[in-house]
């Protein structure tokens, strides 16, 4: 049995009403407080409905925060040469004072041995 145009025109309209009927919007669907078990969203594309994987939401997130650990880490190994550095800086600090306490006694000594050998006693530049 052959149907008519009219016939299936009438029958692809029963068909596409039935579907609509029974079909839900992405604006009609719960709303989840969770994405806890969901692997997968529906979205609009223009007026294709697809599915869009959770992963590809999450990638910009992963990649945030793979830069920051690298930083972080950058971070961490400067100040640790910081610390480095400055402790360097604070030993040669102390090595000069101690040269400087050593010259400064020897010149004060060196002067006082030259004033006993040349006039015979130490001489402080006092009247």
């Amino acid at each position: 049995m052959a149907l008519t145009e009219s016939e299936k025109t009438e029958l692809k309209n029963d068909i596409l009403n039935a579907i609509k009927a029974e079909s839900q919007s992405v604006d009609e669907l719960v709303e989840v407080s969770s994405l806890d078990n969901i692997k997968s969203l529906p979205a609009l594309r223009g007026s294709e409905l697809v599915s869009a994987p959770l992963t590809l939401l999450r990638k910009p997130a992963d990649d945030a925060a793979a830069t920051a650990n690298a930083s972080a880490t950058k971070a961490d190994n400067v100040a640790a040469l910081a610390n480095k550095a400055a402790g360097m800086v604070s030993d040669a600090a102390g090595t000069a004072n101690q040269a400087a306490e050593t010259a400064n006694s020897a010149a004060g000594g060196g002067c006082r041995r030259r004033c006993e050998r040349r006039f015979g006693r130490w001489h402080d530049g006092r009247p």
